[in-house]
């Protein structure tokens, strides 16, 4: 039996894609960009997860490992673009910089 589409997953994943394309253009237009001490910190604890979420698909089912597997990708990218979204806001852009792009 199939399992029922989650709605939440998808209103999160509009949400973060709509605050990545916002990103984009914020760090186009010099904005502050992640230090390589947290990519690092990303990466690793992407791998972190990648270990655990390969130990669980031994562990259970491939379809809680299906389902959970696309809620953590979802998740965690949303809480990436969350914390840029801070990091935009403690951060913002000088206006005459804003005026310069303006089409």
């Amino acid at each position: 039996m199939a399992a029922e589409p989650n709605t939440g997953n998808l209103f999160l994943l509009m949400l973060a894609v709509c605050g990545a394309a916002v990103d984009s253009r914020y760090k186009a237009r010099g904005g502050k960009r992640e230090s390589k001490d947290y990519v690092r910190f990303f990466w690793q604890s992407a791998a972190a997860v990648l270990v655990i979420l390969i130990g669980l698909g031994y562990v259970v089912g491939p379809g809680v490992f299906g389902t959970l597997l696309g809620r953590v990708c979802v998740v965690t990218f949303a809480g990436y673009e969350l914390r840029r979204w801070w990091i935009r806001r403690k951060n913002p852009l000088p206006t005459f910089l804003l005026l310069r792009f303006k089409r």
